[in-house]
């Protein structure tokens, strides 16, 4: 007798997390749902993960192995191999709450027709129980937010690796992950999904945990990543680009300049993808580059969100972190964190007023 169609897939990339993996796997087996299956694509790990998740008896996993080719490769591969239209990713070194892919099914039946189905997550840094909660966002518990203008919100990347599903056919579409890219490929991915489907679906339950600071599968040379934002893929800039979002050839930010003009969102969002390289490259020890890699996304998009002092205070942020000495710079990340909650405290507490 054939096993029924799995409602949903999870798709894991695996690549030497032998130290977490049997705790990510579990968090997976012990959902609220049991009709899904379980895809894990070992990407040429060299510590033995593979042979842990090979010793969970449990007939919904699949062991996928390949030569090491990269993050986005492992998830593509992963999702060709779905037996469901429906995917759910999830880093080999973070967790999920009971009810997660309960959340996203639920999600998926109320809004068929949004591009991506998240739900919110907390990151081990961070003090608040959630990352809505941390920006200061009041949502409901399911609701429907365009993609570009939730990331303008919370000023923050709203989706991450594990705490999203996206529909095969979408993921089709759209050309799946970048292989240029092994870091920052998921945002990237996300990207253009928001750029063919603008709504996402969005939920307060099930939420995501993001543990690990960086995943080794995203320790790529981060100048290699700065050049495929702006250099690298320069050809894919022409006069006739049209709606070419099914290209993944080219990276989107480098595609969707024409379309620049015509949404404050779409700009400063773009932005706080670059601004995050930055960031990256300024902890990588990469200062100088960091600025001159700011000075040629400025002259690349030639233009700047609309909301100045968001701009100026991401410069001086960036500024800061070049001149003070990186020792200090986790206390004024946590002070930071801090004055939002209070800021956050005040305006719940306006508000009940």
């Amino acid at each position: 007798m054939n096993s029924p169609m799995p409602e949903i897939t999870v798709v894991i990339s695996l690549y030497n997390k032998a130290r977490c993996v049997k705790s990510t796997v579990d968090t997976v087996l012990n959902q609220t749902v049991n009709n899904f299956e379980l895809i894990v694509v070992d990407d040429g790990s060299t510590d033995g993960s593979e042979k842990i998740v090979a010793e969970i008896a449990d007939s919904r996993i699949k062991i996928i192995h390949q030569e090491n080719a990269g993050v986005s490769a492992a998830r593509n591969r992963g999702a060709a191999e779905a037996s469901s239209d429906f995917i759910a990713f999830l880093d080999a070194d973070d967790i999920w709450d009971a009810d997660h892919l309960e959340a996203l099914i639920a999600l998926r039946r109320k809004f068929p027709d949004a591009g991506l189905y998240v739900t919110d997550h907390t990151e081990s840094f961070y003090k608040f129980s959630n990352i809505a909660r941390q920006r200061g966002i009041k949502l409901e518990t399911q609701m429907l937010l365009d993609f570009f203008r939730s990331s303008v919100l919370f000023n923050h990347f709203p989706v991450h690796t594990s705490c999203f599903a996206v529909k095969k056919s979408t993921m089709l579409e759209v050309g799946g992950y970048n292989r240029a890219f092994n870091a920052f490929e998921d945002q990237e991915f996300y990207s253009r999904v928001a750029f063919k489907y603008p709504m996402t679906a969005f939920t307060l339950n099930g939420l995501s945990h993001y543990i690990a600071k960086y995943s080794e599968l995203a320790k790529a040379n981060v100048a290699d990543v700065s050049e495929a934002a702006l250099e690298k893929n320069a050809q894919y800039i022409s006069n006739d680009i049209h709606d070419n979002t099914s290209s993944n050839n080219g990276s989107f930010f480098i595609f969707v300049r024409p379309y620049l003009h015509s949404s404050p969102d779409l700009i400063a969002f773009a932005w706080i993808f670059q601004f995050t390289i930055a960031m990256r490259l300024i902890s990588n020890g990469k200062k100088r580059e960091a600025i001159l890699y700011l000075i040629r996304c400025y002259r690349f998009y030639k233009r700047i969100p609309r909301d100045k002092l968001f701009f100026i205070k991401k410069i001086c942020w960036c500024l800061c972190a070049c001149l003070v000495p990186k020792i200090f710079m986790t206390p004024l990340k946590k002070l930071k964190i801090s004055i939002s909650e209070i800021l956050y405290n005040v305006k719940l507490s306006g508000a009940e007023r």
